[in-house]
């Protein structure tokens, strides 16, 4: 029996919602296909009618009349061309604890920001030194599941293994990090998330000490 053939619409960015200008008539749906034909940006996976609206500096759910609502104390930030469309970022200047700060940024959507690379820490550095001055601010690091695995908040993502370097302390995977020479270093069994310093090293210390904080998306 002949075959019923439909149209289907690619879907780049595998949100389930296709590209109208890209149909394709075929019996079964091709790969990376979808039936759908409404994405307004078949770019980005946070683009597409009926997702929710962040405060992000884009239009999510495609339809530009849905104001962003944003957390009290946060504004939304993108790092320039090139990077720009590589993550959202909300800076809080509102001093809380990481964890507070931690549940703050994962109401929004967002998580305490995993930094990869040292053009991103200066990004982070700079933006915090132009909202808050010379002031240290969370960033997402954490040991508290597993004393010496710093992973990034609320992922599995682990990027240092131990205490500083100088005692054996080393980074995993490759991945990015800016410690201080002197830290992590646990000092009094009670320092088990991270803060970034004015001159952009980062440091160990309390998850109950209160600082402004940047999400990343």
């Amino acid at each position: 029996m002949e075959c019923v053939k439909q149209t289907f619409y690619r879907d780049v960015d595998g949100d389930g919602h296709g590209n109208p200008a890209s149909p394709s008539v075929a019996c079964e749906a091709p790969p990376g296909t979808v039936a759908s034909k409404d994405d307004c940006d078949d770019t980005n996976a946070r683009r597409y009618p009926g997702a929710q609206e962040l405060c992000d500096l884009i239009d999510n759910d495609c339809n530009p009349a849905t104001p962003e609502t944003c957390p009290t104390g946060c504004t939304a930030y993108r790092r320039p061309p090139p990077d720009d469309l590589a993550h959202s970022y909300l800076f809080c200047v509102t001093s809380a604890s990481w964890t507070n700060a931690s549940t703050t940024c994962k109401a929004a959507g967002y998580k305490l920001v995993q930094v990869e690379s040292l053009a991103e820490n200066m990004f982070v550095r700079t933006t915090a030194t132009n909202l808050v001055g010379g002031a240290n601010i969370h960033i997402g690091g954490t040991d508290t599941a597993v004393e010496g695995a710093w992973v990034w908040d609320n992922t599995t993502t682990q990027f240092w293994q131990g205490a500083t370097a100088a005692t054996g302390g080393a980074v995993v995977g490759g991945r990015f990090q800016n410690w201080d020479p002197d830290e992590p270093n646990n000092s009094g069994n009670a320092e088990d998330c991270s803060e970034m310093k004015i001159d952009g090293l980062w440091n160990d210390m309390s998850c109950t000490t209160a600082h402004a904080f940047m999400c990343r998306l």
